[in-house]
C-alpha cells in the first residue's frame, strides 16, 4: 500500500515537473549573417545571461535549418532555441511543435499566423508596433478620428489589430483587403480624403505605389513603416530597430526564466519603435 502511494506521488511530481524546462543552452539559428540578422543577435545576447548560448546560421537554406535542429536534438533534449527568421522559425515549427523541453522564441516574422496555431511552447516578438500604443499616436498628432487601413493576405493580422484598438480608443479604423496588384493601383488611385495607415506589405507599398502614395500625402495624413517614406513626403511613420528587435526577445526568454511568462498563454509581443514626424526624420 505503502509503495502504491509512493509511487502515485512521484509520478505526480513527475508530471508536474515535466511542465517545466531545466535547459542552461541557447540555440540561436538565424536565417543568415547580414547586418539586420547579426543586428538582432548582438540585442538578445547583449539582455542575455547565465546560459551558454550557441549560434547557427541556417545560410537561406530550409533544408540546412532542419538539419541543424536535427543535429542539435541528436545531442541535446533539453534546450531553448531562438528562431532569427521565417527559415527557422517554419523549421522549429515541424521538428520542435509542442515540445515541452524545447521553448521556441522567434522573431522577424511578420506574419505567424500563417504557422496556423502557434505550439504550447511557441512565442514570438513581432514585427510591428503595439496597436494600442500605434493608435494613441495617431491621436496624439492628428485631430481626425477615423483611418482606412488596406492590407493583403500577408497583412491580414496587424490590420485587424488596428480595428479592434481603434474600436477601444474611439477611432473608426476601416479596414480594405487588396487582392491584387491591380486593385492596389486603383485603390490608391481613387482613396479619400481619409488618413491612411499602410503596413509593410509589398503588394501595397512597392516602386509602383509610392508615387500614388505621396500624391495622397499631400492632401491627408498617410502613416507608413519607414523613414525613407517620410522623408519623402509622408506624413507620420515609425522605425524599427532591429537590435531593439533582440533585446525585446532576450527579455522574453529572460522572464521564461523566471517563470515569469507562460508561453503557452503568453504568445506574441511586440518590440519597440521609433515614432517620426514629417520635418523630424
Amino acid at each position: 500500500m505503502f509503495q502504491y502511494i509512493f509511487s502515485s506521488i512521484l509520478l505526480g511530481l513527475l508530471i508536474l515537473i515535466s511542465d517545466y524546462v531545466f535547459a542552461d543552452k541557447v540555440f540561436i539559428l538565424k536565417q543568415k549573417s547580414d547586418d539586420v540578422h547579426n543586428s538582432v543577435v548582438k540585442g538578445f545576447r547583449d539582455v542575455v545571461s547565465g546560459v551558454q548560448i550557441f549560434e547557427l546560421d541556417a545560410d537561406g537554406s530550409v533544408d540546412r535549418a532542419k538539419s541543424m535542429i536535427s543535429e542539435v536534438l541528436k545531442k541535446d533534449r533539453n534546450f531553448y532555441l531562438f528562431a532569427v527568421g521565417v527559415i527557422p522559425t517554419y523549421a522549429a515549427n515541424e521538428l520542435l511543435a509542442e515540445r515541452r523541453n524545447n521553448p521556441v522564441i522567434f522573431t522577424l516574422v511578420f506574419s505567424p499566423e500563417r504557422l496556423g496555431r502557434l505550439p504550447k511552447n511557441f512565442c514570438g516578438v513581432l514585427m510591428r508596433p503595439d496597436p494600442k500604443e500605434a493608435i494613441e499616436q495617431f491621436k496624439n498628432n492628428f485631430k481626425e478620428k477615423e483611418l482606412i487601413v488596406p492590407y493583403s493576405d500577408s497583412s491580414e493580422s496587424a490590420a485587424e489589430e488596428l480595428s479592434r484598438e481603434g474600436k477601444n480608443s474611439g477611432v473608426n479604423v476601416s479596414i480594405r483587403k487588396i487582392r491584387t496588384d491591380l486593385e492596389a493601383i486603383e485603390f490608391l488611385q481613387n482613396h479619400q480624403k481619409v488618413p491612411l495607415w499602410l503596413l509593410p506589405d509589398t503588394l501595397l507599398v512597392n516602386p509602383d505605389t509610392v508615387p500614388l502614395i505621396l500624391n495622397i500625402s499631400s492632401q491627408v495624413p498617410v502613416i507608413v513603416f519607414s523613414r525613407w517614406l517620410v522623408k519623402l513626403g509622408a506624413s507620420f511613420g515609425y522605425e524599427i530597430d532591429f537590435y531593439e528587435i533582440g533585446r525585446k526577445s532576450g527579455e522574453i526568454f529572460n522572464r521564461i526564466m523566471k517563470k515569469e511568462i507562460d508561453i503557452r498563454k503568453d504568445k506574441l509581443f511586440y518590440p519597440k519603435v521609433k515614432y517620426i514626424k514629417k520635418g523630424e526624420e
